[in-house]
């Protein structure tokens, strides 16, 4: 019986002593991802999220939201030349 309590005393300090392991990266399926830490801003896990890319679609129901929120849906707007080629360049569409 004390031989076990030894056994388990002496695997008890050997895996403690060891130093803890890196949890596996998170599978995501996105093309892009980051995370962070909210109170240091340091990255704990990024996925191409330096690559540029389009327009997500959350920013799109944002923008829809923000103009009916603003009672003004009826008013027409228009943009010249200029503002749609910078558009474009920091936006292409896909």
């Amino acid at each position: 019986m004390k031989r076990y309590f030894l056994y388990a005393a002496l695997a008890v300090l050997i895996f403690s002593a060891l130093p803890p392991r890196a949890a596996a990266a998170p599978s995501v399926q996105a093309k892009s991802a980051i995370l962070m830490d909210q109170d240091t801003g340091r990255v704990l896990y990024e996925k191409d999220a330096y690559e540029p890319r389009s327009i997500a679609s959350i920013t799109k129901i944002m923008t829809a939201l923000v103009a009916i929120e603003s009672g003004k849906m009826n008013k027409e707007h228009s943009c010249n030349e200029g503002n749609l080629r910078f558009a474009q360049k920091r936006a292409p569409l896909v």
